[in-house]
């Protein structure tokens, strides 16, 4: 084995040559990779001699080839992950379809392994733009890997790569072939595959097409890589682009510092990235413009959100009109949660929600949160009291429904979210509260409640080792927290009830 003081260096060797980057924990499972790669190449697998060899800037194309075979990570599936197929299909086609039917439309499936995802984009075009044999499409696709492209210029898969396919994509364009299924020579030839390195710097070109795109899909890449070398991939795609064309990343990839370039689209419970006109920011600090998009297609601009002090999750904040008279005063503008304008039975009727929700008097709240939002457009804590309430009721099936329209509203509040995994928790769907997760922890890391429903779900779906590393994410998180300190977030729980909790439940079924 590697020694453990020269795995540090091996892995910015790596970071610099491939883009990959491998934290703490991973480092002993990559040195063995980078050994076995080592031994394939016939070279020395000890660690003066792997650092040596890994310094050198110009690698062959045999040696890149062999460490990505062994270290980069080719997890995919057709029709994976449903909110970006659903822009794709829903307003990304019909804007193609208003195009000149001459002009060239390319599409780019950075990092797309054995090609199930532009297999997938194919299918998608094929169903949804009725002209595409007038067309002149071209879908690009590029990974590190060349094992991986050969399997997809191959177009041969197994069951497993179909887990979320459609019946219908499959028995339509698919052939079987024993255990296994070969795509149908149409959608195969609508497709370029490649090898590139997103780590390196051969793109955008109109060697390989990689300009003037009108989309990028770029998905469960770029969480494997530096920040500083996910910054310069994204900046390198913004180039790439067309204006007004899009940048689809995945929704546990969303990060400001790396696509602050773009503009956040938010459609149905997802959000994506656009390279179109940004309004000027404030002296304020503001959380950046953000295109809505409306069920009939309209793209409608919010007034940035001024960033005010975040209230604690699970604590009801009342509305104080008179600060919110100051900030209008100094700003302009108030809160988009907060209507500038409230019919004053409105407000008098939220303010008795916020009251009879203090009283446990949950139906009743319920009852008039439901009224208010029939009479007003949708506001977040009016949202929230009624997912609240529901959810104290047993109601959950309406109170996963409020969650969603929660989301909608605000896809990037760690507290929705984890409201909204809380409520698939108690629905028993386990699974769909793990990405919910995932994403409520790729946007705050250090999220107490998060941490606590990961642990206990994780749990529940018996994968015990990766529970354990949240267990001590979770302690970590509350070490500076005495034993009779309430944790925000988790309803009056203690730092000491958590612990005793944590430790007691690790390794068995979920926290009730």
């Amino acid at each position: 084995m590697v020694e453990n003081e020269s795995l540090g260096l091996i892995s910015q060797h790596i970071s610099r040559l491939l883009g990959l980057h491998f934290h703490e924990k991973q480092l002993e499972s990559m040195g063995r990779s980078v050994m076995k790669a080592a031994l394939e190449l016939k070279r020395d697998p000890q660690p003066r001699s792997l650092q040596n060899w890994l310094q050198n800037s110009s690698l062959s194309g045999e040696e890149i080839d062999t460490l990505a075979r062994y270290l980069s990570v080719g997890e995919t599936y057709f029709f994976r992950e449903k909110a970006g197929l659903e822009l794709f299909t829903d307003k990304i086609i019909p804007g193609f379809a208003q195009k000149d039917p001459g002009e060239e439309i390319r599409i780019w499936s950075a990092g797309c392994s054995s090609g199930e995802e532009p297999y997938t984009l194919a299918m998608l075009l094929r169903e949804h733009m009725p002209d595409i044999g007038i067309r002149n499409i071209r879908i690009l696709a590029s990974d590190l890997n060349a094992e991986a492209l050969k399997k997809a210029r191959k177009g041969v898969y197994s069951a497993w790569s179909f887990r979320e396919t459609p019946e219908v994509y499959k028995n339509r364009y698919f052939t079987p072939h024993g255990k296994h299924f070969e795509i149908r020579k149409d959608i195969r030839d609508m497709v370029t595959f490649f090898q590139l390195n997103l780590a390196g710097k051969g793109y955008p070109s109109p060697n390989n097409g990689t300009h003037d795109l009108d989309a990028v899909f770029c998905r469960n890449v770029l969480m494997y890589f530096l920040p500083e070398m996910a910054i310069e991939v994204a900046k390198r795609f913004y180039q790439a682009l067309k204006q007004d064309a899009w940048l689809i990343t995945s929704q546990v990839e969303l990060h400001e510092e790396y696509y602050n370039a773009f503009n956040k689209v938010k459609y149905k419970q997802g959000i994506f990235y656009r390279k179109s006109q940004k309004e000027e920011k404030p002296k304020l600090r503001f959380d950046g413009g953000t295109e809505q998009l409306n069920e009939t297609g309209a793209v409608t601009r919010k007034t940035p959100a001024i960033t005010r002090p975040k209230r604690e999750t699970g604590v009801i904040r009342k509305y104080d009109k008179q600060s919110d008279d100051a900030l209008k005063k100094d700003t302009g503008s108030l809160d988009v949660r907060i209507p500038e304008a409230q019919p004053a039975g409105i407000t008098l009727a939220l303010r008795q929600a916020e009251k009879l929700f203090a009283a446990a008097q949950y139906g009743a709240c319920a009852d008039t949160c439901r009224a208010y939002l029939e009479k007003s457009t949708f506001d977040s804590r009016a949202g929230e009291l009624l997912v609240r309430s529901l959810a104290n009721l047993g109601k959950h099936s309406e109170a996963r429904h409020w969650s969603e329209e929660l989301i909608s509203a605000d896809g990037e509040h760690t507290g929705y979210l984890n409201l909204f995994a809380t409520i698939l928790m108690e629905q028993g769907d386990m699974k769909m509260a793990e990405k919910t997760l995932i994403k409520t922890l790729y946007i705050n890391p250090q999220y107490i409640p998060g941490l606590f429903n990961m642990f206990s779900v994780l749990n529940a779906l018996g994968k015990k080792k990766l529970a354990s590393k949240y267990y001590d994410n979770l302690l970590s998180a509350i070490e500076h927290f005495e034993d009779h300190n309430e944790i925000p977030g988790l309803e009056g729980m203690t730092a000491g009830v958590v612990r005793t909790l944590t430790k007691n439940n690790k390794g068995n079924e979920r926290i009730r």
